[in-house]
């Protein structure tokens, strides 16, 4: 079975076990959910970047990045896919799987560098992360009423974005300010594929 390297907060490998799970194949990945310490010292003999989640086929061949993760994971069954083969509908679901993965990039920049000590952090750095957030999502809130359900891997990168953005308190009020968006986000929050899925308290 192919073994995935992860850890239990990450939107990025979140994202994964989501595909995973919505095209009806929850087991495919034999899943190593590492510590901090233990993704420091592991992941880099992996993956050069030192990035998770990182996937090893049953032949060895190494699979890095949660976009060609997921479109692995699409592969691999013969069901409706996640990120459709052709067409326009293609390229707008690829879109919105970017726009997810650069609301995920922007809310681990901010959320990292307001953790730092006094004297070391950037302001200027946690308000410009903050302002891409909220840029996107006001962006999102105007599609929202377009989005696919059940969701593609478009749809399931920015709910799982979404998800860590909460998590570290970035872009606080931001369900009263994009009604639209958040009132989407609490749908999809009800499958089974986010329940099984969702981050534990205390990460």
């Amino acid at each position: 079975m192919p073994k995935g390297y992860n850890t239990l907060n990450s939107p990025y490998g979140r994202k994964a076990r989501v595909a995973a799970i919505e095209t009806g194949q929850p087991n495919i990945i034999d899943w190593w959910f590492m510590s901090r310490e233990e993704r420091a010292k592991e992941v880099p003999a992996l993956n050069p970047l030192g990035k998770i989640p990182a996937l090893v086929l049953d032949d060895g061949t190494l699979i890095v990045d949660s976009p060609v993760i997921a479109a692995w994971v699409d592969a691999q069954h013969d069901g409706v896919k996640l990120i459709p083969k052709e067409g326009n509908e293609r390229w707008a679901v690829l879109s919105l799987e970017a726009l997810g993965d650069g609301l995920g990039d922007a809310a681990i920049a901010a959320a990292l560098e307001s953790n730092r000590q006094e004297g070391e952090k950037s302001q200027s750095a946690i308000e410009r992360n903050i302002s891409k957030v909220n840029q996107t999502l006001s962006y999102l809130n105007d599609l929202a009423d377009e989005f696919n359900d059940p969701p593609k891997m478009g749809e399931i990168s920015v709910a799982c974005a979404m998800g860590y953005m909460e998590l570290r308190g970035v872009a606080e009020g931001w369900r009263e300010r994009f009604g639209n968006l958040a009132a989407w986000y609490e749908r999809i929050q009800k499958r089974e594929s986010f329940k099984e899925t969702a981050i534990p308290e205390g990460y």
